[in-house]
Formats: C-alpha cells, structure tokens, sequence
C-alpha cells in the first residue's frame, strides 16, 4: 500500500512539474507579442508626420486657426519620437535594412532642419520644404506597413508555438 501511494506522490509531483514547465513557456511565448506595440509606434510616428506636413502647409496658405505655435508643437511632437526609432527592438528592425535605415536618417535630417529654418522661414523655404517632407510620405508609409506585416508574422509565430504548447 505505501509503494502504491509513493508512486502516486511521485507521479503527482511530475506532472506538477511538467504542468509548471508548459505555463513557463507559454508565458515566455506571451511575452514576446509585446512587440507588437513597434508597428504601432511606427504608424503613431507617421500620423504626427502626416499632421506636421498638414499644419505646415495650412500655415503657408494662412489658414485660420493655424499658426506658427502649433507647427511648433507638431514639430516637437516629432523630434520627441525620433529616440523610438533608434532604440529597442524598433531600431533593431530599422538598422537590419539599409532602405529603412535611410528613410529614417533622411526623416532625422529634414527634421533637424525644419527645426531650425522654422523661426525665420520664408514662403518659398515652405513651399521647398513641403515638397521635401511629401517625398517622404510613400516611404514612411511602407516602413510602418512593414513593421506591421512583421509584427503580425511574429504573432502568428507565437500563436503556433503557444498552440504546440497545448498539444505535449
């Protein structure tokens, strides 16, 4: 009696063990859909860029409602998040691909100099500045549907893994 009660304690222990194990794993495979949230700074980032360029050319036309100090915030907005592309997981993904990595630099560049032209900026500077930013506007566009599309591949990964999990 005590041989058959011994085997099931044992037994019991291993499948808690076994048990502990699978919960470990699938947590670690949980974790790495924070990820995620990458494709979602990168498409924040091209909204703000989308709006920069938007109140930019309503100051040029002399919009009301649209002045010098909410390009300025716009602006500022956009130099906050330069960091994000440089760093972590997102500038990893940037600094894999040369094209991803010029978009970024070329987008670091025309921001540092919209920051200093801005104060004395005349109409024509605009006009010429417009025309840079809208150059970047496809490309930006295709580096956030990129982050995406590897984001989801990641998900998709991760639930298989998570899946497979179930199955031992």
């Amino acid at each position: 009696m005590n041989r058959i009660l011994t085997a099931i304690i044992l037994s019991l222990f291993i499948v808690t063990g076994y048990i502990t194990y699978l919960v470990h794993e699938r947590q670690s495979e949980l974790q790495k859909l924070t990820r995620y949230t990458d494709s979602w700074s990168v498409s924040q980032i091209v909204s703000e860029y989308m709006r920069l360029e938007a109140r930019l050319s309503a100051m040029g036309l002399g919009v009301k409602g649209s002045d010098h100090d909410e390009v300025r915030l716009r602006l500022e907005i956009m130099m906050s998040q330069i960091a994000l592309l440089q760093q972590g997981d997102l500038g990893k993904f940037i600094g894999k691909d040369p094209h991803r990595k010029a978009i970024v630099n070329s987008l670091i560049d025309l921001l540092g100099r919209l920051d200093k032209q801005l104060d004395t900026m005349t109409t024509a500077q605009l006009k010429l500045m417009l025309q840079e930013m809208s150059t970047l506007d496809g490309p930006l566009t295709s580096l956030a549907s990129t982050s995406l599309a590897q984001d989801f591949n990641l998900v998709n990964l991760t639930h298989d893994k998570i899946q497979n999990l179930y199955y031992i």
